[in-house]
């Protein structure tokens, strides 16, 4: 223990000779263990933490390429989607996703530009996720006219209070009253 001692004190004696090196060695310090801190939450979040969905690695996304313009991912369009869906042989469900909408939420306080996505009616039970109140999309609501919405739970808490009642009214989202069927959790 005493030479412990010993060498923290002599250590400390170094760097009151030297401040400038001192400095220089904590400065180093730092940077590197906030790059690696930082590192090291980007790859635990993308690679290390499963996805919260029930059998991740059966999800699969598809993607057209045009390789001679280009274009190697590309959506899908509602044609080949619906080709897709008919000559379907290989997976359970298929359900299309069009994310980076962003529409314009008016007539709840404040107008809003909300990020949004446009999906069928398989969506939400491809990942196994229910709605929290209501519920989530059906084929029904594909065909017919009345729009519906699904509120993220962040918007749910800021926008409308949480309010268990949100269910069931309508919301303007640029400029077409849109019918709120559910919260996710």
């Amino acid at each position: 223990m005493s030479d412990l001692l010993q060498d923290i004190r002599y250590g400390l004696r170094a760097i009151r000779k030297s401040p400038g090196f001192a400095a220089a060695v904590l400065l180093t310090l730092m940077i590197g263990i906030g790059a690696n801190s930082a590192i090291f939450s980007v790859i635990d979040a993308v690679l290390l933490r499963p996805l919260p969905y029930s059998d991740p690695q059966r999800l699969v996304v598809a993607w057209t390429q045009f390789l001679q313009v280009g274009i190697s991912e590309n959506y899908f369009s509602i044609a080949e989607f619906q080709d897709l869906m008919k000559q379907n042989r290989s997976f359970e469900r298929v359900a299309a996703y069009r994310s980076t909408v962003n529409l314009n939420l008016t007539g709840v306080a404040e107008p809003e530009r909300l990020p949004s996505a446009m999906v069928t009616s398989d969506f939400f039970p491809i990942l196994d996720v229910d709605a929290q109140a209501g519920r989530t999309f059906l084929q029904e609501d594909a065909d017919s006219d009345r729009d519906v919405v699904v509120l993220s739970h962040g918007l749910w808490q800021r926008r409308f209070g949480s309010d268990p009642g949100v269910v069931g009214r309508t919301m303007s989202l640029d400029g077409k009253a849109n019918v709120i069927v559910g919260v996710m959790p």
